[in-house]
């Protein structure tokens, strides 16, 4: 993301602002005060890229404040985009056939990242917003939630399409049930998963790999 693009986050919390820049002393700083109506007074860095919207507890509300700044974007020319973050199951098929409709036809250059539900066993909703997006004639593509560089491709595509006028996409990041052996190597842990991918393409080695963690992890202690 760019100055001047915009992010709407499903909750507030501290991964935006560490998306944006922010140190890791700052971020501790945040998660210090995330708890109860404290958690919403909370105040975010000065981002270096995109601007965090104002956070809406309702989706429906948030999707709609998303899809306007877009067409403002659109209506002023301006290469901007919106990113706008739900949760599986927040809402309704209905609330999605609308925005979607909306979006495609004013070619809208806005990302829609529908984030895994852990407590959504049965993923009927992730299958709507599938459905919805496909009537609407807006591209959905799924991708595994726990891979980095599949994330990073599939966004880089969706952000390239919507800045070329393509109009809207939506990333519908899925948790796959994973076999057993391969939950042993690297489970769901999407830093495991990296760390394999890594070592498997031999980008860097374990002892290069153990060096970073110690590095981390010193620098979190002294923060805190």
């Amino acid at each position: 993301l760019i100055a001047g693009d915009l992010v709407s986050d499903d909750r507030v919390g501290v991964v935006m602002d560490f998306i944006a820049g922010a140190t890791v002393a700052s971020l501790l700083r945040r998660v210090a005060f995330q708890s109860g109506a404290k958690e919403r007074k909370a105040k975010s860095v000065t981002p270096k890229g995109a601007a965090q919207m104002p956070w809406i507890g309702d989706a429906g509300e948030r999707l709609r404040l998303a899809e306007g700044a877009a067409l403002a974007f659109k209506t002023f020319k301006k290469p901007n985009l919106v990113v706008c973050y739900v949760r599986n199951g927040e809402v309704a098929g209905g609330v999605w056939r609308r925005v979607l409709g909306i979006a495609s036809r004013l070619e809208r250059s806005i990302l829609f990242v529908v984030l895994p539900d852990p407590g959504n066993g049965k993923r009927k909703s992730a299958g709507d917003v599938r459905a919805q997006a496909h009537a609407c004639q807006v591209p959905c593509i799924p991708v595994d939630a726990s891979d980095a560089v599949a994330l990073y491709r599939v966004a880089q595509e969706s952000i390239g399409r919507a800045r070329g006028d393509g109009g809207p996409v939506v990333i519908q990041c899925v948790a796959y049930e994973l076999e057993e052996r391969r939950r042993r190597v690297s489970g769901s842990d999407p830093i495991l998963q990296m760390k394999n991918f890594m070592l498997g393409r031999r980008v860097c080695g374990e002892a290069w790999m153990n060096g970073v963690d110690a590095a981390f992890r010193k620098r979190l202690g002294a923060a805190q």
